[in-house]
């Protein structure tokens, strides 16, 4: 039957109801009836049951009513009056809170506080909202939750409802700025980022998560980094992501850099040595009519995994070797650049 047929029997009966919403109709929806006139409860009761024994379609249902002045309608607690009605927040569960002895985490926790006092907040009256909380606070209490805390989420919850301004900026989140740590400098860097609200972290060469693989690859025998070609002629040990360099005859080095194994970047240096074209150690030793030493005398001058910080070390020893150096750097430094980098090997070895 549809609500047309709901509300003629309701105003015949000179009484009228709420509808649950369409998600709780068919299901165990609420209704909440208001009588408009007085008369004795027992028989307003068994006229509303008969409208909607007839009207439900063969839906069973229950009814409530106030019981010394007090009605329970779903999560909330309606104070009936002479002239007004007040509600207060009671869950119709009888279900203890969450334990604070219990092994969730402190934010489960706080989240159940949070839950519990704003929903006072918001589903009591004015009228009855202190007894309300505190009766929830109590509850809180009896569970072990600290009172610290419970005085810390009422503050928060206390300045919201109050509409006041948060004490803490509100800080654009940004990606900081990583550094490698060296004492003093980099905590000098990070002074001059805070002042133009630049984020800015360090790194560290040897973190505690390398420790336990390589205690166990050296108790195993593991090799490291071990390379997955089987090399003709192997120059040094299978390395990757290394800066080098290479003497020559003349007294003169190659600088370069390469993410690959470095016996392979060797060989290909090698091979350009015979060909038509090449690059600057091939142009070089044709033109000097020096040699390269490629193995056992490459040394490997620094090592990272990422290719722009291969090609600004790259570029330090470049420019530090001035005219010893015959290769050219893929990235330029400035002057002040060239003289931090200098600073910085100083400080700590590159290794």
């Amino acid at each position: 039957m549809g609500r047309a047929a709901w509300r003629a029997s309701c105003c015949a009966c000179s009484w009228r109801f709420l509808l649950p919403s369409p998600g709780l109709w068919g299901g165990s929806g609420s209704f909440f009836v208001f009588f408009k006139r007085s008369e004795l409860l027992e028989t307003l009761v068994d006229t509303v049951m008969a409208v909607f024994e007839k009207c439900g379609g063969g839906l069973r249902f229950t009814f409530e009513v106030p019981k010394e002045g007090v009605l329970q309608y779903l999560d909330l607690s309606l104070l009936l009056g002479d002239s007004h009605v007040c509600w207060t927040y009671r869950p119709r569960s009888k279900k203890g809170i969450l334990d604070w002895r219990s092994a969730h985490s402190k934010v489960v926790k706080r989240g159940i506080v949070i839950s519990c006092l704003s929903s006072e907040l918001k589903k009591s009256c004015l009228h009855t909202l202190g007894e309300s909380f505190r009766l929830q606070t109590d509850r809180l209490r009896k569970a072990g939750y600290p009172t610290t805390l419970l005085s810390d989420v009422a503050s928060k919850l206390l300045k919201k409802v109050k509409g006041s301004q948060s004490t803490q900026r509100d800080v654009e989140r940004k990606r900081p700025v990583v550094i490698p740590y060296l004492h003093r400098i980099s905590h000098n860097l990070k002074n001059v980022g805070n002042r133009y609200a630049i984020p800015v972290v360090f790194s560290a060469p040897q973190k505690m998560s390398q420790i336990c693989p390589r205690v166990q690859a050296k108790a195993e025998g593991i090799a490291r980094n071990k390379c997955s070609k089987k090399h003709v002629r192997p120059f040094v040990p299978c390395v990757t992501g290394v800066v080098y360099s290479i003497p020559l005859s003349c007294g003169r080095t190659y600088v370069g850099q390469t993410g690959r194994c470095l016996n392979e970047r060797l060989r290909e240096h090698r091979y350009s040595l015979g060909a038509t074209v090449g690059g600057h150690l091939s142009v070089h030793c044709k033109e000097c009519l020096c040699e390269p030493f490629f193995s056992g005398a490459t040394a490997i001058l620094g090592r990272h995994r990422d290719k722009v910080t291969r090609e600004v070390l790259e570029a330090f020893h470049v420019q530090s070797r001035g005219k010893n150096c015959i290769s050219a750097a893929s990235v330029a430094l400035s002057g002040k650049e060239l003289e931090f980098l200098k600073l910085t090997m100083r400080v700590q070895r590159v290794p």
